[in-house]
C-alpha cells in the first residue's frame, strides 16, 4: 500500500523539436494539464520495487489516456503496447518496445494485433481460452523457425476464469497473475520444456550456442 496527496500540474509527452522546456506557455501549449498523485509513504510491494512510480493505464477518468484524450491532445482513447526488437532495428529506440498514445504503429506488427474493445471501469480483463509453452522459446508469438514444439497446458476454462468475467490484467503492476488452479499443470509443463523447476525468484540468465 501507499499513501499521497494528489495534486496537478502541465505534462510534456516529449517528441516536437519547437518545444521549450524553458517556456511555460510552451508547456501548455504542447502539454496538458494532468491530476496525480505525489507518494508521502509507501509499504510493502511498493518500496522494496525496482520502479519508483505507476502510470495507470485502466478505462477510468483518472487514468493517463482518458486524461489527454479530454484535453485534446488524443484523436481517440487508445493506447497500444508493442514488445518488438524491430524498434532498434528502425532505429525508433531500444529494443524493450513501445507505448503508442491514441491507437497503434503497426511497423512493428508481426502478427494481426489484438485488443481490448470494452472493458470494466475497474480494469482490463481477458477470457483465458488455451494456454501453451513453446520448447526453445522465441521472441515473439511467431515462431523463429518451422516446426517449433508447442505443448498445451491444460486446465479448466470455466474455474480459471472465474465463472466467466475472466483474468484481471493489473496495470498497476510489472506482472499479470494466473489463477491458481492452472499452477499444477503449468508447473509440470514448464519442468518439461526447461528442464527446470518453475521459481518466482530470480533466475540467471546465460548465453549459449
Amino acid at each position: 500500500s501507499f499513501n499521497a496527496y494528489e495534486t496537478k500540474d502541465y505534462v510534456y509527452i516529449g517528441g516536437s523539436p519547437d518545444f521549450n522546456p524553458s517556456d511555460p506557455e510552451g508547456t501548455k501549449n504542447y502539454g496538458f494539464e494532468m491530476i496525480f498523485s505525489c507518494q508521502t509513504l509507501n509499504r510493502g510491494w511498493f518500496r522494496t520495487h525496482a520502479t519508483d512510480g505507476l502510470l495507470g493505464m485502466g478505462v477510468g477518468k483518472e487514468n493517463f489516456v482518458y486524461q489527454q484524450f479530454s484535453s485534446g491532445k488524443l484523436a481517440a482513447k487508445a493506447f497500444s503496447l508493442c514488445f518488438s526488437h524491430k524498434l532498434a532495428e528502425t532505429g525508433d529506440g531500444s529494443a524493450s518496445g513501445a507505448l503508442t498514445l491514441g491507437g497503434f504503429d503497426s511497423r512493428y506488427h508481426d502478427s494481426p494485433m489484438v485488443w481490448a474493445d470494452e472493458s470494466p471501469a475497474d480494469g482490463y480483463t481477458l477470457y483465458l481460452n488455451k494456454l501453451y509453452l513453446r520448447e526453445n522459446g522465441v521472441q515473439s508469438v511467431t515462431p523463429d523457425e518451422e516446426g517449433m514444439k508447442i505443448i498445451h497446458v491444460r486446465f479448466d476454462a470455466n474455474e480459471a476464469n472465474n465463472g466467466g468475467p475472466g483474468i484481471l490484467l493489473d496495470t498497476g503492476t510489472s506482472f499479470t497473475n494466473l489463477p491458481e488452479s492452472l499452477e499444477g499443470t503449468f508447473k509440470r509443463v514448464w519442468r518439461r520444456v526447461t528442464g527446470q523447476e518453475f521459481s518466482y525468484g530470480r533466475v540467471r540468465l546465460l548465453d549459449v550456442d
